[in-house]
């Protein structure tokens, strides 16, 4: 399966814009200093117009206070795509597997032991989804 061509170009574009800083742990991160933060997911939650935000958590930190999930159509994954936004756009799971290790430097089992940044991320999408 190959993922939506137009919302790859999207979300790959949106990654190397420079207009999004990249964090880890969640799809994106509420900071008291009013900025938010996303990891590669929550790039694409961000950038479709079908996904609503929904801001919830606990402040986890004097920095945070809190973070973001998103639905589509009424489902949500926490700290992952739902299930059925994955499958809208033709993204198979071992897909979001690597990215979530890419992005989060889990190293479970990817060459990826490090956080690799959104060009790298981007790159990656380009070549094998």
């Amino acid at each position: 399966m190959t993922m939506d061509k137009e919302w790859k170009e999207k979300w790959i574009a949106a990654l190397r814009s420079g207009n999004y800083e990249q964090s880890q742990g969640q799809l994106s991160t509420l900071h008291k200093n009013g900025s938010t933060t996303f990891c590669c997911l929550g790039v694409l939650c961000d950038i479709h117009p079908d996904v609503k935000e929904v801001k919830i958590g606990p402040e986890n930190s004097d920095l945070n206070m809190g973070w973001v999930e998103y639905y589509f159509a009424d489902k949500n994954d926490m700290g992952r795509l739902p299930e059925n936004f994955r499958d809208t756009l033709k993204m198979e799971l071992e897909y979001e597997d690597q990215l979530i290790a890419m992005n989060d430097g889990d190293g479970d089992g990817s060459d990826y032991g490090y956080e690799a940044d959104f060009k790298e991320i981007a790159d990656y999408i380009e070549e094998n989804m």
